[in-house]
């Protein structure tokens, strides 16, 4: 594999800053300061090499998998939803985040994300890594979550626990196929009082995503389809609070982030259409350019209060939640015959679609200890409204005239009142947690444009169990048993239709259903080392992303729809171990699935699937600071709904320093070593076969630097919890 000239200057460069550096530091005597520091870190020189008590990047329990942040050379310059992609068992489906190929409810500081989706992918790329102390992926997560999602991945941001004033400043380049770059500043001011912090980060890339496709619509039609897409970002991401101790028992706070994001698109989309006897049949070339600005914030709000010295708590929390974006674009059709020559006019299209979301939420949560254990129990209220506009136009002569077929106004409200109560006891050996969740539902879908009315009301029981029974201090068996909710995002109810290309639309459902799992699990984990878990999973009213022919076209339409049922099995076995006296740590998965989805009305027959899974990190540690990182993960052939997908994988290598006296830190990493990620998946559906291969930019070469400053040397006296039960993530939109 050749590297091109811009990852080459940056690898001398980070050597020849790294090698500088060293030399450095080798020249200065040590001070009280560092001596401190390496203490601090617990650290010892055994035979040349540092071995560090840090925690490792990914650390496994029954039901829970941790990814620590600082611990990763490969992280540091990258951001948060790269960082998932790297935990074993997770992976990507059209934007769509899977684990073990379940759906995920993500969470940020234990507060729902609200967003799916494109507009979740968007936020976690715009939350850098180096802001993220740890990500937490419960696989049983308990009745006081809520019953969205089969697993709930809780993204905990930085936030210092020392006494004093100290700051944290992060900048980084980068370059894959196009330059890039990002910074950061978090500060924290903490007293016996008052915890006082603030960041703010930005982030400036292009990236790029290739796309080819080959569908037959019948015995005599192919077409041919290759769309090229360059997306050139600028993210601006803030977070502050504020947490006050009002006395030894009551404790407020109040925290506010938010991102701003602009997105410049540009997209070449050319189809051929073939005539399988006869050749080429036509041309049609579509050129987007467009617009996409996004003002997120999200505000909580909380009260906590120690009722009594024995455990008695409770928590209140109000949130808001506001998502507005403006998407505007400008589109032009040209359509050739087989030579190549236009035989009809330009088609210009544009579109104006705002869109806003605003959510509500109070919660409140009480905890009673009981002996060898506790009671917990709460109640939720959450009102959320979206109002999505998508305002198109076509070119007649030399006025815009609107265009009825492609332009709706829709709103959608959801009410969600929830309330729980689950009981965690330890018995001897046993420890038992069970729990019942309880949720009515009610939801609106209104087309203002066509007129039509979509209401819907619900009241679900969500009962949940685990059991898990200590035979000796190595070895821990469990089992349990949970329903779960998989609600749809709010946009997918939305009827209008999104022009892509001639023959290539994307449409919303609006007579779209969620659907539900019964969840059993079964766990053994010995020595903290072998983690095996084995999960079963039966799912109704699957949903899954769709194709179906335009009736009286030869228009393929994209949607989301319910298929009738799924079966799914799953086996993952991770090993954890530190070779060489803890030279060496690494951390090993292996994982297997068989799954079966059956829709006789809309699949040609019942599909079944068998595939695995492997994810492998490696951290080294050396004395003077130096550590560094292997890591990589390969996914076999796996049919998910209607779409098969070919075997993925990826490698990623990082080095890192530890410079100014333990202050700083630079770090250079490759992502994608090898440029191999890519997606390549069939789809058989209602009709429709398609072939489709997906190449998103994703090798890229990074240079970040890190510098901590203040006072940090002096510990607090706790550390408080605030976050309760979380809510939906689901606002994603086209």
């Amino acid at each position: 594999m050749k590297l091109n000239q811009p990852i080459c200057c940056l690898l001398l460069i980070a050597g020849l800053t790294m090698a500088l550096c060293t030399r450095v530091q080798a020249q200065q005597p040590l001070s009280k300061d560092s001596v401190v520091a390496a203490a601090a870190d617990s650290a010892k020189v055994m035979n040349g090499i540092t071995i560090s008590s840090k925690k490792e990047f990914i650390e496994q329990g029954a039901g829970k998998i941790t990814l620590n942040m600082a611990a990763s050379p490969v992280a540091a310059g990258g951001n948060a939803y790269e960082a998932l992609l790297r935990a074993p068992g997770m992976f990507e489906q059209q934007d769509n985040l899977q684990f073990r190929g379940k759906s995920v409810l993500v969470l940020i500081n234990g507060r729902p994300s609200n967003l799916s989706g494109q507009e979740l992918k968007a936020l976690l790329t715009a939350t850098p890594a180096g802001g993220v102390e740890k990500v937490e992926i419960l696989t049983t997560p308990p009745a006081r979550y809520d019953a969205q999602g089969d697993v709930v991945i809780n993204i905990k941001l930085v936030k210092n626990k020392n006494f004093g004033t100290n700051a944290t400043l992060t900048a980084g380049a980068g370059w894959g196929n196009y330059g890039r770059y990002n910074g950061g500043v978090l500060a924290n001011h903490r007293n016996k009082k008052v915890n006082a912090y603030a960041s703010y980060d930005l982030l400036q890339n292009t990236l790029y995503n290739k796309t080819d496709l080959r569908r037959t619509m019948d015995a005599q039609t192919l077409i041919r389809e290759s769309d090229f897409t360059s997306y050139k970002r600028f993210n601006h991401s803030y977070r502050a609070g504020v947490d006050y101790e009002i006395d030894k028992s009551a404790t407020a706070g109040v925290m506010a982030r938010g991102l701003l994001l602009y997105r410049d698109r540009n997209s070449t989309n050319q189809v051929v259409k073939d005539n399988i006897h006869n050749g080429i049949d036509s041309f049609s070339r579509v050129f987007t350019g467009g617009r996409t600005s996004v003002n997120n914030i999200s505000v909580n709000a909380y009260y906590t209060k120690q009722l009594n010295s024995k455990g008695k708590e409770l928590t209140v929390n109000a949130d808001y939640f506001s998502y507005d974006k403006s998407w505007k674009d400008q589109v032009s059709t040209i359509y050739s015959d087989e030579n190549g020559l236009a035989y009809q006019p330009e088609y210009l299209l544009r579109n104006n679609s705002p869109s806003s979301i605003t959510i509500y939420g109070l919660s409140a949560d009480y905890t009673h200890p009981v002996k060898e254990g506790k009671i917990t129990a709460g109640l939720k209220t959450s009102i959320n409204r979206s109002d999505n506009n998508a305002g198109w136009e076509f070119l007649d002569g030399n006025n815009w005239k609107t265009d009825v077929l492609r332009s709706n106004h829709f709103i959608y409200q959801e009410n969600i009142y929830a309330g729980y109560v689950s009981l965690n006891k330890k018995i001897k050996k046993w420890s038992l947690e069970t729990g019942l969740r309880a949720e009515y539902t009610f939801t609106e879908g209104n087309s203002r444009t066509l007129g039509q009315k979509n209401s819907n009301r619900y009241f679900k029981l969500f009962p949940s169990a685990a059991v898990q029974y200590q035979l000796s201090q190595d070895q821990q068996f469990g089992v349990s048993y949970r329903r779960k909710i998989n609600r749809f995002g709010f946009d997918v109810m939305n009827p209008f239709t999104t022009y892509v290309s001639q023959y290539s639309y994307i449409q919303g459902n609006p007579a779209i259903r969620p659907s539900f799992s019964d969840n059993i699990g079964l766990s053994h984990t010995y020595k903290n080392k072998l983690v095996t878990s084995i999960d079963y999973s039966h799912i109704s009213d699957v949903l899954a992303p769709v194709f179906k022919k335009d009736p009286g076209s030869e228009v393929v339409i994209s949607t989301q729809d319910n298929l009738r049922r799924a079966g799914q099995l799953s086996l993952s076995v991770s090993y954890m171990e530190q070779l060489f006296k803890g030279k060496w740590s690494m951390t090993n998965t292996i994982g297997a699935v068989y799954a079966g989805i059956s829709d006789p009305d809309g699949l040609d027959k019942k599909t079944t699937t068998t595939g695995a899974y492997l994810n492998m990190t490696n951290l080294l540690t050396f004395k003077q600071g130096w550590t560094a990182e292997v890591s990589g993960s390969y996914f076999s052939a796996l049919t998910v709904g209607v779409m098969h997908f070919r075997p993925q994988g990826s490698l990623n290598i990082g080095v890192s320093k530890a410079i100014l006296k333990n202050n700083g830190r630079l770090t250079f990493n490759i992502t994608d070593l090898l440029n191999v990620q890519e997606y390549h998946y069939t789809v058989s559906s209602f009709g429709v076969t398609s072939a489709a291969g997906v190449k998103p930019e994703t090798r890229a070469a990074r240079l970040t630097f890190t510098w901590k400053f203040g006072n940090k040397n002096v510990k607090a006296g706790k550390t408080r919890r605030t976050g309760i039960e979380e809510e939906k993530q689901r606002t994603g939109s086209n």
